[in-house]
């Protein structure tokens, strides 16, 4: 895992400055869909550009949700995030923050009982992005780190907003790190200046 993240992280450095004189400035809205990513699953999103007068750099804000329902469990995720942007081309880099604010409630099948369990923490994300007119195509690096505080109430546990599906041996349970991937397609709109 750790020779993918370098691969990842050396790929993204090496293609910042390539592209076409297309810029990106015509659009400083998208709405994005995420496979995987901060949503664990899937989440929906909306992003805007903050375009600066330096021909390199931006910086970006956005949030996403992502709402999941079975018979144990309901789980909201809400992802407000904050970004640089390296590059106006059709590569850009991408470095951020997410804060990650997850309410689960789950059955307590012996006693059908539903319990609350919110979990807030901050994620760092790595990304490189392809722009072409408006289409927006994203690749994304959340490193994850499953902690606890001394008294057990405020922690984050990825553990339980990722689907049985990508759980089933129940690994990661045992894991405090990994690194989740994200893919983003994303529609880009609205005027520049």
């Amino acid at each position: 895992m750790k020779k993918l993240l370098i691969v990842f992280l050396f790929a993204s450095v090496s293609v910042f400055g390539q592209g076409s004189a297309k810029s990106i400035e015509n659009y400083r809205h998208a709405v994005m869909a995420e496979g995987l990513g901060s949503g664990f699953v899937y989440s929906i999103q909306y992003e805007y550009l903050w375009l600066k007068k330096s021909e390199k750099w931006d910086f970006s804000t956005g949030t996403g949700f992502r709402f999941y329902a079975d018979n144990y469990n309901r789980v909201f995720i809400l992802t407000p995030r904050a970004s640089v942007l390296y590059g106006r081309k059709k590569w850009q880099g991408e470095a951020g923050i997410t804060l990650v604010e997850g309410l689960r409630q789950y059955q307590d099948s012996k006693y059908n009982s539903w319990y609350n369990e919110n979990n807030l923490s901050l994620i760092p994300l790595f990304s490189v992005r392809y722009n072409h007119n408006r289409l927006l195509l994203r690749l994304t690096a959340y490193p994850l780190i499953k902690w606890n505080n001394q008294s057990g109430y405020n922690h984050f546990n990825f553990t339980h907003y990722i689907p049985y599906m990508f759980n089933r041996s129940g690994d990661l349970r045992n894991k405090p790190f990994i690194v989740w991937p994200g893919f983003s397609v994303g529609y880009r709109f609205g005027k520049g200046k």
